[in-house]
């Protein structure tokens, strides 16, 4: 799905997979992954991988889709 741009960024994925699975597989609260979510870049890399391996991606595909959703998240304060 990625690879057809399905999926163009992290938070897309969820439209596939319910959140409560990936965030309980992850071992977060429903609540915390959600804000993690909505603030991408507070993610430790090794969570995103496992975000990636769960739903079989690749690194470069995972690292692509949470900074899109970073870009997505802070569009409005990255405007010069």
């Amino acid at each position: 799905m990625v690879n057809d741009g399905a999926i163009k960024s992290l938070n897309e994925i969820f439209n596939h997979i319910p959140k409560s699975t990936v965030a309980a597989d992850c071992g977060k609260k429903v609540t915390r992954f959600t804000f993690l979510m909505e603030n991408v870049e507070e993610f430790k890399m090794r969570e995103l991988f496992k975000i990636g391996a769960l739903c079989d991606l690749t690194v470069s595909q995972t690292l692509e889709l949470a900074k899109e959703q970073y870009l997505k998240n802070n569009s409005e304060k990255l405007k010069p």
